[in-house]
């Protein structure tokens, strides 16, 4: 499955939260419409949040030369 495709299936808790979540998606579509973004999938990151700051811009891309991350996606 694609990113997007994901993140269009995904809903708010909250209904009150319905028509930002629509203004990240459209942002989502605006910005990614000619390239795929780059994801970082952290499998059981349990409450380790160094990763965000690990794969900063300033870690990847200007420190290491490596793809600047769009998504991250931190799953336990």
């Amino acid at each position: 499955m694609k990113l997007r495709h994901f993140l269009h299936r995904l809903r708010p808790v909250f209904a009150t939260d319905k028509v930002q979540w629509q203004g990240a998606l459209a942002d989502y579509d605006a910005k990614f419409s000619q390239r795929a973004p780059e994801l970082f999938w952290y499998l059981a990151s349990g409450f380790d949040w160094k990763a965000l700051v690990r794969f900063s811009e300033n870690e990847t891309s200007r420190r290491y030369r490596t793809p600047k991350v769009d998504f991250f996606l931190m799953t336990d």
